[in-house]
């Protein structure tokens, strides 16, 4: 939703959450309300973080031939284990739009047979992916016109109509907010963030697929490097020099989202509370209203809220530069995803 300066919002923190704010290295000048663009790490997990850099910077050689490996394969196993499927189904990846890219880029699409279809509350990024690959690779480019709003997409309501078409579900949101049980959602591809509500340093997600024995050889990674016909999870971790280390956070993230803030329940109950009295707070702030979405479509810890009027704002900005500065300079960043 917002970043947004107001001692007023201050005036709904009770201790709990002035607790929880300690945890996490945020300004305390600014109140933090956008954690679903890039997310926010804890103290204890940024440290482990730095620690590994540390010893990344210590001895390079053994950290690449040998510490790196280890303990990209040990977050693996985790990562696979609290997912509850089998480690040779999901790869690691920087984000969900290179996931999304390594699938758009790995299907052999059929010239005149082919089609790619996309839901109206598609990701920019992905929807460029593909434009790109319709462009580049279909014959026929149409437009999509999109409206990105912030809710919890029913895909188990689609399942029926989808099983001719290869799915892929972008969930870049899911693992943290909602409960994944990716045994029983019947999909090809499933890609979701471990930086934005699972605690992880940025750059870690992961990339779940179905079919091994039909994807073996046509998935790869956005770009190939040692780990070509090697196993498909290898592929997708040998790409290069590169820091893993937010990969290797899984185990830690795990703990602290399990142990320390209590699981997902614990987490639902003290984010609801709180992000209903920011809405208000920003509702009765900006003269606007909350956007209207049936209960069980919401996303669990986001909100749409109108915007108010910005005088002298340039429709059609988009994403540039300047559309960023004008919106800050009111002190308000708003991010609709």
């Amino acid at each position: 939703m917002s970043h947004i300066k107001n001692s007023k919002l201050k005036n709904y923190v009770k201790s709990l959450a002035c607790i929880i704010r300690q945890l996490f290295n945020l300004d305390p000048e600014v109140t933090f309300t956008n954690h679903g663009s890039y997310g926010s790490t804890p103290k204890i997990i940024f440290d482990q973080k730095i620690q590994l850099q540390y010893e990344m910077e210590r001895s390079p050689d053994k950290w690449f031939r040998m510490t790196s490996f280890n303990l990209w394969n040990q977050s693996l196993d985790e990562l696979s284990k609290y997912l509850k499927i089998d480690k040779k189904n999901v790869v690691i990846c920087e984000n969900a739009t290179e996931a999304i890219n390594s699938v758009l880029k790995s299907i052999n699409f059929k010239p005149n047979e082919d089609v790619i279809l996309a839901t109206q509350y598609t990701y920019q990024a992905v929807l460029n992916s593909i434009e790109y690959t319709s462009k580049y690779r279909l014959p026929e480019n149409q437009k999509i016109n999109v409206i990105k709003v912030a809710i919890k997409f029913p895909i188990e309501t689609f399942q029926d109509m989808l099983n001719t078409f290869d799915e892929t579900f972008d969930a870049a949101h899911a693992i943290g907010q909602i409960e994944i049980n990716l045994q029983s959602l019947d999909c090809d591809f499933y890609v979701s963030n471990l930086h934005k509500w699972f605690l992880a340093p940025r750059g870690c997600s992961f990339l779940y697929f179905k079919d091994l024995k039909k994807l073996n050889h046509e998935l790869q990674p956005c770009y190939i490097s040692h780990g070509y016909k090697c196993d498909l999870s290898y592929n997708f971790y040998q790409r290069g020099t590169s820091d893993k280390t937010s990969w290797f956070m899984v185990k830690n993230c795990i703990d602290y989202y399990e142990n320390v803030l209590g699981g997902l329940e614990n987490i639902t109950k003290y984010n609801s509370a709180v992000l209903e009295k920011a809405v208000d707070l920003l509702v009765e702030s900006w003269g606007t209203q909350s956007l209207q979405i049936p209960k069980e479509m919401e996303a669990p810890f986001m909100k749409n809220v109108e915007l108010p009027v910005l005088v002298n704002y340039q429709v059609g900005l988009n994403d540039k530069p300047e559309s960023k500065n004008f919106i800050v300079g009111y002190h308000v960043l708003f991010i609709i995803v």
